[in-house]
Parts: C-alpha cells; structure tokens; sequence
C-alpha cells in the first residue's frame, strides 16, 4: 500500500516479485487495497501490475467496491480494468462519490462529466463503459437529451456496439426504452431538439405515442412524430390529448397530417414493422430492395420535415 500510495513503481515490482499479496486489506480508511490506491493515483504500470494479480470479485464483499470507480475519469486506466475483468457496477452502492442529482450510475457520471466538463475528452470513458456493457439508465437518458452532442456521441457508441444489418442487435433492451420513454415525458418539452437524433438512430417512433409526451412535446416536434406513425390506429386517450391541444391552440396540424394516412405510407410503415426501425435506419437494406432509386430517401423517412429543418413543408404524404 505505501510503495503504491508513493507512485513507487520499483518497489511494487519488487514487493510483488517477493510474493507480497495484494489483496490484503492494509487500512480501515480509503483506500482499503493496493489497487485502489493506485486507480486514485496516476502511474497506469503500476494500476496494471496489480490488476493483473488482484482477485476480480472485489466489488462483491461487503462494504466493497470495485477499483473501476476511481478511474471513471481516467480513459487509460479505465481500460486497463475492464480488461481485466473488474466489474462496472460492483459495490457502486457503497461508493462514496460526489453526489450528482442528475447521474445515479458509473456511466450516468461519465455522461454529467461529458454535459458539464466538454474541454475534457471525457466520450473514451463513454465509450470503453458502453462496451463493457453499461446500461442506458434512466439517468443516462436525462443527461444525454439535455445536450445534443452528447446524445449524438453515445447514439453513435450504441449503434457502432449493435452492429449493422440482418445481424444487428435491438438498439435498445426493453428496460433501457423504458427508461429512455420515463426520460423523454420528463423532457418532452425539449423534444425538437433530440427527438431526430433518436429516430433516425432506430428507435421505433410508436414507443412515444404516451399521453405524458403527446401533452407537452411542441407543436413541430409533435407533428413530426406523428408523421412517423399510422395516425389512424392512434386510441381514444390519445386522440383526446391532441384535440384538447387543437382546441387550447397548443398545436395546429398542417393541412397534409390526415388521420388516415395514404396508401404511400402505411406501405412504407409496413416496411418497417417487417424490417425492424433498427434494420431500417442503421443498415443498407434499403438500397438491396427492388424498388426505384428514388423512392430510398421516402422509404427512409428522409422526406419528413424535422424540427428545425428550414424545408418550408413536408411531402410525406
């Protein structure tokens, strides 16, 4: 513990040569292990050393945690213990972190340093936890729609993890939509800003068509959703919200947006309940189908209006 504590790379080596064990616990105070004690300093060699001898349950004890907390901010260090097998999530209940409302996860606080702190390239911790498996929690969601670049840049992580094509897995497990869904209510009024991104990365447009979003999305972001969808299956409750809306002059649908959508449409919708959103949007598919090359960008979605998007309307239908 002090040879590491002292950043003494000799002495370590040494200490471990003569078959010094790590994985004593040397103190009742922070840091309780060697490995501890150097994810909190700076010498990579001597974090590598002593991961590679260190026992890869800690986390899992009581009152433990495991050394990958203390590197969430160093990129280098951080791969070095996911690669050797040390958990992301182990003991993060007894972890004594400062404490952020908006980030509750390992990742979650990769993500509030990417919102808060972008001098810093903190997206290689993004990525290294996202390929380590990290979960999209509701937390992630929260910060990653507050900031556009953020969101872009762990969209991209996720689809480059998921794959491409036929193969691709879901771009997302059922409990991060739901978590993303719980996000984007709370955030919905901000949603002109990150609802593209989200859509064009293969989400399935139908997961937002929630009262709590329909309610308080804004008039563009709103239309733009729905021409996502089928309008003529939307329920009762739904078409109650955007009537009310119609009524209070919170939303006007343009003259285009029809409860019953064309047949051009609902063909197109049929493509892609039988593709997949994720085939569709994050793969070739569409290019290998035999159809007119100029119907690939409407098959695509690409012809709809986004907010923000100076086009002065939408063809869609």
């Amino acid at each position: 513990m002090a040879a590491t504590e002292a950043q003494s790379e000799p002495c370590v080596d040494a200490l471990l040569k003569h078959r010094a064990d790590p994985n004593v616990v040397c103190c009742e105070y922070w840091p309780p292990l060697a490995i501890h004690a150097a994810a909190g300093g700076d010498n990579v060699n001597i974090l590598r050393r002593l991961a590679a001898v260190t026992r890869r349950g800690l986390g899992s004890g009581e009152g433990e945690v495991s050394p990958v907390f203390f590197v969430l901010e160093k990129p280098e260090m951080l791969e070095v213990l996911l690669k050797e097998g040390f958990s992301l999530e182990a003991g993060w209940e007894n972890w004594e972190y400062e404490d952020h409302y908006d980030a509750y996860t390992p990742l979650g606080l990769v993500l509030y340093n990417m919102v808060n702190d972008p001098a810093l390239n903190h997206s290689r911790c993004m990525s290294l936890l996202m390929r380590a498996g990290a979960p999209l929690t509701e937390d992630c969601w929260r910060l990653s729609l507050s900031d556009p670049c953020v969101l872009d840049l762990l969209l991209a992580q996720r689809c480059e993890d998921q794959g491409k094509g036929p193969g691709a897995r879901p771009l997302l497990s059922g409990e991060e939509l739901e978590a993303l869904v719980s996000a984007a209510e709370e955030d919905a009024t901000e949603a002109g800003s990150w609802l593209p991104a989200l859509l064009e990365s293969g989400l399935d447009p139908n997961a937002l068509l929630v009262p709590a979003f329909l309610e308080e999305a804004p008039s563009e972001a709103l239309t733009y959703l729905l021409e996502m969808v089928d309008r003529s299956t939307l329920g009762r409750p739904l078409r109650d919200v955007l009537e009310q809306r119609q009524k209070m002059k919170t939303w006007t649908p343009p003259a285009h947006l029809e409860w019953v959508p064309p047949l051009f449409h609902l063909c197109r919708l049929r493509l892609r309940a039988h593709l997949g959103p994720d085939v569709l949007m994050r793969s070739p598919a569409v290019i290998q189908l035999p159809v007119p090359l100029l119907l690939h960008d409407y098959l695509l979605f690409a012809d709809i209006k986004a907010p923000g998007d100076p086009r002065s309307g939408s063809p869609s239908d």
